[in-house]
């Protein structure tokens, strides 16, 4: 097994979730699918049960959905609130499944402690219940993903046309540090993107088809005014990306996110300050 490829692979980007009206879509969804699941099929012979109760096994089943949405919206909209930095790989995306299914099976326990009277500290029903809780929540978790992924897809593929620049001339670019000594000097197609690292900047560009990253002493401020060429634009406080390389832009309830060279296997942020120009210059069908 090659772990770099597995790491790589977790550490890639994930920001479906990122939004909070999209979690809140999921967190409805699973909310509305898991209460007319249970009612209409009773999986796991859950009628079978709850046979020393005296309510109505309908009553019960709602009172279960409740507690399992309650369950969700603390960790979908208000533990996620605590965590507004939280990196958005698929590692971390895990992560928070992992707490969803935890605090759910949690609420499940303790809604079967207050229905049968079993003891709440039971841990052989707990284990039990974790179990029957992973069970009735894959289906509905993964196909509320499955569902806002494809549409979240569909809207790319409709919604966004860039108009790729073919005015701007490719030429030879020179990339000085803040002393006025050029680091790199490449062709300006080769640049890929610049990232910001407080008074640094990361230069990423491609050398023999091979991707380099070069640290250099000055700022993304600076670099605008010095690099004589439209082909570098702006889309973050840390971001500016070489559009001569641009491919792709998706839309999301937060912005843009653009792809500059399928190889990167990662996507760069247009922030509010810069997503008007964006638009004007790139889309021939703005997202407002």
């Amino acid at each position: 097994m090659n772990w770099n490829s597995v790491r790589l692979w977790f550490s890639t980007p994930f920001t479906l979730l990122d939004s909070f009206r999209v979690r809140l879509q999921l967190v409805l969804f699973c909310a509305l699918f898991a209460c007319l699941f249970l009612n209409l099929f009773h999986p796991l012979n859950l009628d079978q049960w709850f046979v020393r109760s005296n309510k109505p096994i309908y009553s019960i089943l709602l009172f279960f959905s409740a507690a399992g949405l309650a369950a969700i919206m603390v960790t979908q909209l208000a533990l996620r609130s605590f965590f507004k930095g939280y990196a958005s790989t698929r590692l971390s995306f895990f992560a928070w499944m992992t707490v969803d299914y935890i605090v759910i099976a949690l609420a499940a326990h303790t809604t079967n402690h207050f229905i049968t009277n079993d003891p709440l500290f039971d841990w052989a029903e707990l284990t039990k219940t974790m179990g029957n809780t992973f069970l009735l929540l894959i289906v509905p978790y993964s196909l509320g993903l499955l569902l806002l992924s494809l549409r979240d897809r569909v809207r790319a593929v409709e919604e966004l046309t860039l108009k790729m620049s073919q005015t701007i001339k490719p030429t030879r670019v020179e990339i000085k540090d803040e002393n006025g000594r050029t680091v790199i000097s490449v062709d300006a197609k080769s640049v890929l993107y610049f990232k910001s690292e407080d008074n640094y900047v990361f230069v990423y560009y491609k050398l023999d088809d091979e991707v380099k990253k070069e640290l250099i002493r000055t700022t993304l401020k600076r670099l605008e005014q010095e690099l004589d060429t439209e082909a570098f634009v702006r889309i973050h406080r840390s971001y500016m990306i070489n559009t001569l390389n641009l491919v792709a832009a998706t839309r999301a309830a937060s912005g843009y996110r653009v792809v500059i060279d399928p190889t990167l296997k990662a996507t760069f942020p247009v922030s509010s300050t810069y997503q008007s120009a964006f638009e004007d210059r790139f889309l021939s069908q703005p997202f407002r």
